[in-house]
């Protein structure tokens, strides 16, 4: 009788976790939704010089300089200026901002083989579920 128990259990623990996990992901899909439809009017209209490539929630594009790129990650849906806090952690710049009490968004600046790189990226526990890369230019 107890193995019946412990099934029916596991099979009650499983069925909820799952529940749990698609309830916490529809309002992601509904972020995810918005912000590409913001990214594309941006693009259409010429602001930024942005292009989604083959990778589902990955952006590629081109900035003159991080505070461009600043502007950009403050001009995205839902995202107040007055909640970004800033970090130094040796030469890279990280710009912190809380989405939904739930979502992080994280501006980095970091040079990749003496090329100066942003990156957005938009995080729930840790976990990466959009990304905007840009290559800052330096020839200006």
């Amino acid at each position: 009788m107890n193995v019946v128990k412990d099934i029916i259990s596991s099979v009650k623990k499983r069925f909820n976790g799952l529940a749990k996990r698609q309830r916490q992901s529809f309002p992601a899909i509904m972020y995810l939704a918005a912000m590409n439809n913001f990214l594309e009017e941006k693009a259409k209209c010429g602001i930024y010089s942005l292009k989604k490539r083959n990778a589902r929630n990955v952006w590629y594009g081109e900035v003159s300089s991080m505070h461009q790129a600043y502007i950009l990650l403050v001009s995205l849906p839902d995202v107040l200026s007055c909640n970004i806090t800033l970090r130094y952690s040796a030469d890279d710049l990280f710009y912190n901002a809380t989405i939904l009490d739930t979502y992080d968004l994280e501006l980095t600046n970091r040079c990749i083989r003496k090329r100066s790189c942003a990156t957005i990226a938009l995080r729930e526990e840790n976990k990466t579920l959009f990304q905007i890369k840009l290559s800052i230019r330096t020839d200006i």
